[in-house]
């Protein structure tokens, strides 16, 4: 292993040591360190899936809101709402979960199998649209709060670590 490597890994290092009361093994050292670095990755991993739902659903419900289409007749296709070249907006307004329960769709009267997907039309009803607006309102999760929370979790993980022995010596004393 490289210094810098065996540096950083040594953030992430339990010692196991022998107590008055009790023994720390180095199998629970391993299993303490995986469970505070499984809860961290948990956190880092829920805060990307919260910045894609608010960029990428969130893009096509703001969009749908900025045009209006609040009704079967403002309803608007993907083509005139521009997303016709922006893939991931495209399947997520399409195929995604996230906009199921707000966007509706109006079908095409009489359009033939191939194109009936290019002319649905979408829309967001009127009585869901405050929920639509609240639930991918863009303000406070950008890129620098998923930095934020990156940075803070490998923090968080690395206190935890190091006062894991801290916390086994208050223990030790207790007993």
């Amino acid at each position: 292993m490289s210094a810098p490597v065996s540096a950083l890994a040594s953030f992430f290092v339990i010692p196991a040591r022998e107590y008055e009361h009790f023994t720390f093994t180095s199998s629970a050292a391993r299993t303490v360190v995986t469970f505070v670095l499984a809860i961290c990755v948990s956190i880092i991993l829920a805060a990307l899936y919260n910045f894609y739902v608010r960029h990428v659903p969130g893009g096509v419900a703001r969009l749908l809101l900025e045009k209006g289409a609040t009704s079967p007749e403002t309803a608007m296709t993907a083509e005139e709402l521009g997303l016709l070249d922006r893939p991931f907006l495209l399947w997520e307004l399409l195929r995604g979960t996230a906009l199921r329960h707000l966007v509706t769709t109006v079908e095409p009267e009489k359009a033939p199998e191939e194109t009936a997907e290019r002319e649905l039309r979408f829309y967001i009803p009127e009585e869901k649209k405050y929920r639509a607006e609240l639930r991918f309102e863009r303000k406070g999760n950008g890129v620098a709060a998923l930095i934020v929370t990156v940075i803070g979790a490998a923090v968080i993980a690395i206190a935890l670590i190091k006062l894991i022995p801290l916390l086994l010596t208050v223990v030790d004393s207790i007993l």
